[in-house]
């Protein structure tokens, strides 16, 4: 009996990272007095009520993050912070794991935030790696109620870039509900949402661009099969932002960047190219020359 238990236990805690809750292991041969013995002797770490760490390693975020959800219940799914982590487009923030269940009376515990909430249909629940999570439209809509237009912009175009959404995604989502609390901040961001960036520069030079009340551009936009970071294509003008960090990531960054160029010339494309200096110390007279060059375009019929 002793040795078909440990089994049982092994192969539990493979498929748990090494997790198990008092009634899994009771239906395993375990009695809740073993249970308790196994935790006061160290063998087991106690995580939370009904549920252990049964199997070697570390409290890493992955296994809070289950940890959590098998203390809340089988309804209940990461959310907010946590799910976009496990989503791959938002940082680790630390602190408690947040958990969102449709489920009424489940409460909040020890390095845990539960949250009740009307509803969790099954179109708004994804599993990541064996993790229950709130999908990339519920998490986003979810955040946009407590995080600022900067940082819900960083968030959007994250998950945009990661593939987790598209700007339809969102929208559809939020026709579907209209009435939840982040919804009011998520409709005014895509209304002036212009496609993903990829870098902090390119987020600078889109707040610099706003500002100028010049025609807008399409963010990293496909021309001549080449992803562009700023594209007016009436003009035929792109601007391409040389910024330490995703550009970087070229090897041969100087011969691809004039590929790149001379591509786009070939196929009747202006090519300005911006530095990150420009953008921070000379954005008047960085915006005033794109202004000339885009005039000069338009009067030309799109040839600069």
């Amino acid at each position: 009996m002793s040795a078909d238990r440990e089994r049982r236990l092994r192969d539990l805690a493979v498929r748990q990272d090494g997790l198990a809750t008092t009634r899994q292991l009771v239906e395993r041969g375990w009695s809740p007095d073993a249970v308790e013995r196994a935790v006061r002797r160290g063998r087991f770490l106690r995580l939370h009520r009904g549920v252990v760490l049964a199997g070697p390693g570390p409290v890493t975020a992955r296994v809070r993050g289950r940890a959590a959800l098998l203390a809340v219940g089988d309804d209940a799914a990461l959310d907010r912070g946590w799910a976009a982590w496990h989503l791959g487009f938002g940082p680790f923030t630390g602190g408690p794991v947040t958990v969102a269940t449709a489920v009424r009376g489940r409460r909040s515990r020890d390095g845990v935030a539960v949250r009740c909430v009307r509803r969790l249909d099954p179109p708004e629940v994804l599993h990541v790696d064996g993790l229950r999570v709130t999908s990339p439209e519920r998490t986003i809509c979810d955040l946009a109620a407590s995080v600022g237009p900067a940082a819900l912009e960083r968030l959007v175009d994250q998950a945009l870039v990661a593939r987790r959404v598209t700007p339809e995604d969102l929208r559809r989502h939020l026709g579907r509900h209209g009435g939840t609390r982040g919804v009011p901040a998520l409709r005014a961001m895509l209304a002036a949402h212009r496609g993903a960036t990829r870098s902090e520069l390119e987020r600078m030079f889109r707040q610099l661009w706003a500002r100028s009340q010049l025609p807008a551009y399409e963010a990293n936009a496909r021309v001549a099969g080449i992803t562009v970071d700023a594209l007016w294509p009436e003009h035929r003008v792109v601007v391409e932002l040389d910024s330490r960090g995703f550009h970087d990531a070229v090897p041969t960054r100087a011969e691809a960047d004039r590929r790149r160029s001379s591509r786009l010339a070939a196929s009747g494309y202006l090519v300005v190219r911006v530095g990150a200096r420009r953008v921070r110390e000379e954005p008047v007279a960085l915006i005033a020359e794109l202004a000339l060059i885009l005039g000069r375009a338009s009067t030309r019929g799109g040839v600069p």
